[in-house]
């Protein structure tokens, strides 16, 4: 399986004891698709083609925390 994962973070001091976060995380990042088994059942049309993906598509999460 070709998975590659990446997670970003930047902490900003705002004042004495407040400080603000960003993180920003990649799942799948360079998007290569892992096909899944092909359909193994002869009695419907399509037996023997590979009509889905094993993984879920690049998703990318933002996030923003303020700690006070």
């Amino acid at each position: 399986m070709n998975n590659f994962d990446f997670s970003l973070q930047k902490d900003f001091k705002l004042r004495e004891a407040t400080r603000l976060t960003f993180s920003a995380d990649f799942f799948n990042l360079p998007n290569h698709p892992e096909f899944a088994e092909p359909n193994a059942d002869p009695e419907i049309s399509n037996f023997g083609s590979i009509s889905r993906t094993a993984l879920p598509n690049r998703i990318v999460q933002l996030g923003l925390h303020l700690y006070f």
